[in-house]
């Protein structure tokens, strides 16, 4: 599964397209819960129901992976500019 990510300190397009390689090397269940969330826009509350995970445990999760998007694209950029 590919997709979009949590809006936590920025708008989504910041992390989007350039982000999609680090998208790519998350582990699938970060995967798996940031596609349903940003390509499917499936609720929080329809997600937990699908997955069983409470709503708090996948918005954390979505969290995480933004972050992690977020750290490689930037540890990309500075890689490129030296």
């Amino acid at each position: 599964m590919t997709s979009d990510t949590e809006n936590i300190a920025g708008s989504e397009d910041d992390v989007w397209p350039e982000g999609l390689p680090a998208f790519s090397r998350l582990p699938v269940n970060q995967r798996e819960i940031v596609y349903m969330r940003y390509v499917e826009q499936i609720p929080y509350e329809e997600m937990s129901r699908i997955t069983g995970k409470s709503q708090e445990a996948l918005r954390k999760i979505v969290s995480r992976a933004v972050l992690a998007i977020r750290k490689e694209v930037a540890n990309e950029t500075l890689q490129q500019g030296e």
